[in-house]
């Protein structure tokens, strides 16, 4: 795909940025043709739901330090004691205190992207926004542009797996404060430190111009999935009625993977479908008029 040069701009001619751009700059121009209000949407965004996850990073934080402060006294302690009934004491503590710095470190990689790698993007456990979702999805693609990060102790550029953007607290990854982004940096890539993730300039360039082009469709424009065609393919469905819509989250989940049967079931030449989290929507305005149709005493 060739690069689309934008036309120079006072907004964006900081030199800093002409060869590559961090993700949270290139977010904030993705969102708005203004730095400063795309920066200040952005940031509206992530400051809606942080709170509790800064609040649980920092107390697993506070915990880990402990226990590794633990650790250090107890490899010393180990280490003076000689053959001795407290080398038993400062051995069952050294041992302790590293379970609990290994378990903390992968209770934060499940918290954040399963068991395993996932193959396809997360759920997310807070409200989703429109222009985080279209630029992350950008990067979550096998042909998308490939993010990069730099090693701490060389100038050698770290390359960033698509997977990495699949992760729960991924909207992190795109935040312009450093100790937001060490939540989720470290995890999965192998880096220990709140670095920048960037994009070379061409890329960037390139991700708004497709964007300004989709807008100018204007209305009236075919959408890239055919939502409406699965919505009403669900009418009249027998599992429609049999939702115990008493039970709201277990109803919208099933909505979704009928929807997500019908997408597969019916592909089109391009052979892509809509993510779950993209169905997510649609579900929860089936279970709404769902909830209208019905009379109390059947919900």
């Amino acid at each position: 795909m060739t690069a689309v040069r934008r036309k120079p701009s006072k907004i964006f001619t900081n030199a800093d940025y002409s060869e590559r751009v961090p993700l949270w700059r290139a977010l904030a121009e993705f969102t708005s043709e203004d730095l400063d209000d795309g920066l200040k949407a952005n940031a509206a965004v992530i400051n809606k739901f942080k709170a509790p996850f800064v609040t649980y990073y920092n107390r697993e934080s506070v915990i880990g330090l402990i226990a590794g402060t633990l650790f250090a006294f107890s490899l010393i302690g180990v280490l003076i004691a000689g053959r001795s009934v407290w080398q038993i004491v400062f051995t069952g503590l050294l041992v302790a205190m590293l379970l609990i710095v290994v378990a903390s470190q992968l209770w934060r990689y499940v918290r954040q992207y399963g068991r395993k790698t996932p193959s396809a993007p997360l759920e997310l456990p807070h409200a989703s926004d429109p222009h985080f979702d279209e630029f992350l999805g950008l990067l979550q693609k096998e042909t998308g542009p490939g993010a990069y990060a730099f090693s701490r102790f060389s100038n050698r550029r770290v390359p960033f797996k698509r997977q990495q953007f699949f992760g729960r607290l991924r909207y992190f990854l795109l935040s312009e404060h450093s100790a937001e982004r060490a939540m989720v940096m470290r995890f999965g890539s192998g880096l220990s430190l709140p670095a920048d993730i960037f994009l070379r300039r061409e890329q960037v360039d390139e991700m708004i111009a497709t964007r300004r082009k989709k807008r100018l469709g204007g209305p009236g424009r075919n959408a890239k999935f055919r939502y409406i065609d699965a919505v009403i393919a669900l009418i009249g469905d027998p599992r429609v009625g049999t939702l115990d819509l008493r039970k709201r989250t277990e109803s919208v989940s099933k909505v979704k993977d009928w929807l997500d049967m019908w997408f597969k079931e019916h592909l089109d030449e391009s052979g892509e479908i809509p993510r779950r989290d993209q169905l997510k929507e649609y579900a929860v305005k089936i279970v709404d008029h769902l909830e209208k149709l019905r009379p109390p005493e059947n919900r």
